[in-house]
Formats: structure tokens, C-alpha cells, sequence
């Protein structure tokens, strides 16, 4: 265990310090009464002396000095205040959004080339098997587009085959294919969490 040693400063009373944190010792007094209780509370000091945040407090507000700094040694920790752990958390959940941004902006560059790949295919060439609901996030990605010449060459052109049991048809393209097979797929994950 690390020790730090008692400061004391007159009037102030007792400062205890520890790997570079100064804590000033404040004996606990009823409001408004005038007895003290057996009751302190150690308050982290800034660099210009100022209160920062409660660090701990602990029963046991003895006179003698080494008593107290036994006391001082086993209690106050030096762990995170509970200010530096709010700032802490707010960092950490700046640079979260700041990755779920990038991956964002990301997703959406993977899902513009896949559409650049697949609108102008020609030849027949092997699928890719994505889960259900990559299948639909691409799906809704080319239909939330506002080029009308796009929107009709994404939508007409390219059948929907369905698979079962080893058979296979072409249920063609455009709407109605769109409206039955694909919204069938949103149904399927609505009622499956299993994300195939």
C-alpha cells in the first residue's frame, strides 16, 4: 500500500497527500448543531487550492496523527473522482460516436459500390449470400434514392429467384416480385431474430 503523509496547516487543520493529490480532512459537524461527529471527509484539492470533489469519507477522526494518517493510507485510494469520471466517460463517448460516425460514412461507401457493381451486370456471375437483414439494408439503400433513371434501372431488370429444396424460380423483376418475395423477407426477420 502506498503512503502519503499529513500536512498540517494551522487553522486549516489537516491535508493529507498522496502521488501528486493533496486532499484536505473536514471533520463532520451536524447542520446547524455544534457538536462534531466522529465522521471525515476528504476532499481532493485543485492546483490553486480550490475543492474539487469529494474523494471519500471514513469513520474515525483521530488526533493523533499517526492513527489518522494509518486511517488516511488505508481509505483514500487515489481512484478517479467521481467529476473525472463523468469527463472521462463524456471522452470516451465522443470517440464512440466519432467510430460509429466513421463506420457509418463507411457503410454507406460499401453499399454505393455495391450498387455500382451490380446495377449494369450482364453476365451471369456467382451471387454473394449476405444475412437477411444485410440483404434488406442493401435492398432499402437503392430505394431511398432520389434518381429516378437509377431507381427505375436498380428496380427493373434484375429477376428475383427464390430457392427451396434444391428447386429454384424466377418470379421476374420489378414490383411485384418487390412487393411479395422482398417484404416477405422483412416478415421473415420480424418473426426470427436469427440473423441468417
Amino acid at each position: 500500500m502506498a503512503k502519503g503523509e499529513l500536512v498540517f496547516k494551522g487553522k486549516d487543520g489537516y491535508c493529507y497527500k498522496r502521488d501528486g493529490h493533496t486532499y484536505h480532512l473536514l471533520e463532520g459537524k451536524s447542520l446547524g448543531g455544534h457538536s462534531t461527529s466522529d465522521i471525515c471527509f476528504a476532499i481532493e484539492l485543485d492546483d490553486e487550492g480550490g475543492y474539487k470533489d469529494l474523494a471519500t469519507w471514513f469513520c474515525g477522526c483521530e488526533t493523533e496523527s499517526n492513527k489518522l494518517l494509518a486511517i488516511c493510507d488505508e481509505n483514500i485510494t487515489n481512484e478517479p473522482t467521481a467529476e473525472e469520471t463523468i469527463t472521462n466517460l463524456k471522452e470516451e463517448k465522443d470517440q464512440l460516436n466519432d467510430k460509429i460516425s466513421s463506420l457509418e460514412n463507411k457503410i454507406a461507401e460499401l453499399k454505393e459500390a455495391l450498387l455500382i457493381a451490380t446495377r449494369k451486370q450482364k453476365s451471369k456471375q456467382k451471387d454473394i449470400h449476405l444475412t437477411r437483414q444485410t440483404f434488406l439494408d442493401v435492398y432499402d439503400y437503392y430505394f431511398q434514392r432520389n434518381d429516378e433513371e437509377e431507381f427505375e434501372e436498380d428496380m427493373y431488370g434484375h429477376d428475383v429467384h427464390v430457392h427451396w429444396h434444391g428447386f429454384w424460380c424466377n418470379c421476374s423483376d420489378g414490383a411485384i416480385a418487390c412487393n411479395y418475395i422482398i417484404e416477405g423477407v422483412r416478415g421473415c426477420i420480424e418473426e426470427d431474430d436469427d440473423n441468417y
